[in-house]
C-alpha cells in the first residue's frame, strides 16, 4: 500500500497512480474464474464459489460484517487490483473515458476526499470491512467506487410487460457494454446480499464494488444503470450514482421510491436508470439525471427502452449529440418489440441477441444491433418470480451469444441454489469463423486506444488483414484502410477502399466515408481531378433513415470544405 500521512494527499496519489495504471485491472483475479474449482470457501456467514465461469459471493449480516466477508473472500482479487492501481508503470490508456472523468485532477481529489463524509454510514462501514478483509486502506476502496463509475458502465435496458389481457409479468433485460471487452468480463461477479437492515438482493458487478450497476431485490424491484456518453465538469461533493442504486435496491420496492432516492440525495455523474417493479402490479420507470437536473418517464404501452443517451430536452445538451449509436439502438429495440412475440425468458434473450442491420439486410457484429462486440454481460430479470439469467462475453463472442446461467434469488439467499430454473443455451447462430474475426477485431480496436505515438498501427493493420480475410464487412475494411494510411501504405489503402465500394451491400454511410477517404489519398499524390470526383460522388450519397443518419450534415460540411480548398488547388495549376 502507499504510505500516506494525509488522507487528502493519499487520495491524490492513489488517483494519479490509478490513472497511470488503468490497464492493470485486466488481469486482476482472472485466474480465480477456473470452473474446475468445485469447493466453497467460507468466512463467517459468507461464502464464495465458482459456477460455470462466474464468481458467486454471498454476504450476510451488518454492513461491516458483509464488507469483511467481501474483502476476505475476494482478498486475492482485491490485492491484485490494488497492486496494479498502485505499482504498475504506464502501459496504455484503456479508454478516453477515464481521462474525461479525471479532467480536473485536483478538483476530483477534493470531491473524492469529501465523499467520505457524504456516503451514508452503512456503506462507509461496508467499505471499512472490505478494506480490513482485503488488507487495503479505506481510500483505495473508496476510489474503487469512483473508478468503476468512471469506466462508464452503460448499455441497453429493456422492460417488457407480458400477459394478456392483463400484464401479470415483467421481463427486464440489460446488455452491459464496455469498449474494452476483456477488461471487465473476466471480473464479473454475482454478489448476493442478505443484510440485517433492508431486504435481500443481488448485484451483478465486480470485486470491491459496494454500489450496483444492475440488480434485483426480494420485493420484485429490478434496476439497471447506464452512464451517459458525455464529458462533464466536476460535480460538487456527492454520492456516486452506483451507491444510490444500492440504496434504492436495498430499501425500496416501488419505482417512485427509486426516483425519490435519486431526486433527494446529492448525486454525482450523469446516467439513466431503468426500474421495473412488481410488488403490487407491474410498473416501470426511466430516470434521467445529472448533478443538477433529473426527470422521469413512464412506460409507454407494454414496454420501455433506454440506451446511453438522454431523451429529456433539458438534459439533451449534456449528451454527446454527435454520437447517435445509442439512439439508433433504442429505435431498433422499439421496432423489434412491435414485431416479436415474447412469452418466455428465451424469447426475450432472442431480442438481446439481435445483430441485424435494418438498412442493409445483412447480419454483422460490427453494426449497431442490440448485440455488438462491446456487450460484456447480458442479464434477464424476472422480478415477479425473483429469478434471473446472466451471461458474460468470451474472447470470440459477445455475452448474449453465450449460455445464460440461471439463479433463483430467494433460493440462493437460503442456500438452495440447486432449485434454480433451467439455463438458456448458447446461441448456435455465431459461427466459429465469425467468432475468430470478432476476437481479432477486438484486439485491433484495443490497440487504437493507446496513447498518441504509442499506437502500433502496423500490428493493427496485421490484425485487421486477418479479420477481412474471414469477414470482409464494411467497418473492418474501412478501419484497415485507416491503418494503412497511418503507416504510409497509400496504395494498399486505396485498394481496400475500392474493394469496399465494389461490395453491393455496403451501407451508404460507409460508402460515403470510403469516398471521402479515397479523395484524401488521391490528394496525397496530387491527383486533384480524381480527388474532386470522389468528393463530389460522396456529396451526392444520401444516408437513409436509421443508423448514421444524423452524421449526414457533418460529413457534407466536411466534403464541401474539401471541395472548396481543392478548387483553389486546381485553379493554381491552370
Amino acid at each position: 500500500m502507499i504510505p500516506c500521512r494525509s488522507r487528502f494527499r493519499c487520495m491524490v496519489v492513489v488517483i494519479l497512480l490509478g490513472l497511470l495504471c488503468s490497464s492493470g485491472i485486466i488481469v486482476a483475479g482472472s485466474a480465480s474464474t477456473d470452473t474446475a474449482t468445485p469447493s466453497r470457501r467460507t468466512f463467517g456467514k459468507g461464502w464464495l464459489e465458482y459456477r460455470t465461469g462466474f464468481r458467486v459471493l454471498f454476504m450476510q449480516g451488518t454492513p461491516y460484517e458483509m464488507g469483511l466477508q467481501h474483502g476476505t473472500l475476494l482478498k486475492n482479487e482485491l490485492q491484485q487490483l490494488a497492486k496494479h492501481l498502485n505499482d504498475e508503470p504506464v502501459q496504455k490508456s484503456i479508454t478516453g473515458r477515464i481521462w474525461e472523468f479525471f479532467t480536473d485532477l485536483y478538483q476530483r481529489a477534493v470531491v473524492i476526499s469529501r465523499a467520505l463524509r457524504e456516503v451514508p454510514q452503512q456503506y462507509h462501514d461496508e467499505m471499512r470491512g472490505i478494506a480490513a478483509g482485503a488488507g487495503l486502506d479505506l481510500e483505495t476502496v473508496l476510489l474503487l467506487q469512483y473508478y468503476y463509475e468512471a469506466l462508464g458502465p452503460r448499455g441497453t435496458g429493456i422492460v417488457k410487460f407480458v400477459g394478456a389481457p392483463v400484464h401479470d409479468r415483467v421481463f427486464h433485460g440489460y446488455n452491459l457494454e464496455a469498449p474494452w471487452p476483456g477488461l471487465l468480463a473476466d471480473q464479473l461477479t454475482v454478489l448476493l446480499y442478505k443484510p440485517h437492515d433492508g431486504q435481500g438482493f443481488v448485484s451483478i458487478g465486480w470485486p470491491g464494488l459496494v454500489g450496483v450497476v444492475q440488480g434485483m431485490n426480494q420485493s420484485g424491484l429490478s434496476l439497471t444503470y447506464s452512464a451517459i456518453i458525455a464529458g462533464s465538469a466536476p460535480t460538487p461533493p456527492a454520492i456516486p450514482g452506483l451507491i444510490l442504486m444500492r440504496e434504492a435496491l436495498q430499501h425500496g420496492a416501488y419505482v417512485d421510491e427509486v426516483y425519490a432516492t435519486f431526486a433527494t440525495w446529492p448525486r454525482s455523474g450523469s446516467a439513466i436508470i431503468t426500474a421495473a417493479a412488481t410488488k403490487d402490479e407491474p410498473d416501470a420507470l426511466v430516470i434521467e439525471y445529472n448533478a443538477q437536473r433529473i426527470s422521469q418517464h413512464l412506460a409507454a404501452d407494454d414496454h420501455l427502452t433506454t440506451t446511453a443517451v438522454f431523451t429529456t430536452p433539458a438534459l439533451l445538451p449534456f449528451s454527446r449529440i454527435d454520437n447517435i449509436v445509442p439512439e439508433n439502438r433504442r429505435r431498433r429495440v422499439d421496432a423489434l418489440l412491435l414485431d416479436l412475440m415474447i412469452h418466455t425468458p428465451a424469447d426475450f434473450v432472442a431480442l438481446l441477441r439481435d445483430r441485424h442491420d435494418a438498412d442493409t439486410g445483412t447480419d454483422s457484429f460490427y453494426n449497431n444491433g442490440i448485440s455488438n462486440p462491446d456487450v460484456i454481460a447480458s442479464t434477464v430479470f424476472h422480478p415477479k418470480q425473483q429469478v434471473f439469467w446472466v451471461a458474460r462475453a468470451s474472447d470470440t463472442a459477445p455475452a448474449p451469444f453465450q449460455q445464460y446461467i440461471a439463479f433463483d434469488l430467494n433460493g440462493e439467499l437460503v442456500g438452495k441454489h440447486q432449485l434454480s430454473p433451467a439455463a438458456i443455451p448458447a446461441s448456435p447462430l455465431l459461427e466459429e469463423a465469425q467468432g475468430e474475426a470478432l476476437a481479432l477485431y477486438r484486439q485491433a480496436h484495443a490497440l487504437t486506444v493507446a496513447d498518441g505515438a504509442a499506437v502500433d498501427w502496423r500490428r493493427i493493420a496485421a490484425l485487421l488483414e486477418q479479420v477481412v480475410a474471414i469477414d470482409p464487412a464494411a467497418m473492418p475494411l474501412y478501419r484497415l484502410s485507416e491503418a494503412y494510411t497511418h503507416i504510409n501504405r497509400y496504395d494498399g489503402a486505396q485498394e481496400i477502399l475500392l474493394r469496399l465500394l465494389q461490395q453491393e451491400d455496403t451501407h451508404p454511410y460507409w460508402r460515403k466515408r470510403a469516398l471521402l477517404a479515397l479523395g484524401g489519398i488521391y490528394e496525397q499524390s496530387h491527383a486533384y481531378t480524381p480527388a474532386r470526383a470522389a468528393y463530389e460522388q460522396a456529396l451526392h450519397i444520401q444516408i437513409p433513415a436509421g443508423p448514421y443518419l444524423y452524421e449526414q450534415g457533418a460529413l457534407d460540411e466536411a466534403i464541401n470544405e474539401l471541395l472548396s480548398r481543392l478548387s483553389t488547388e486546381l485553379r493554381s495549376q491552370q
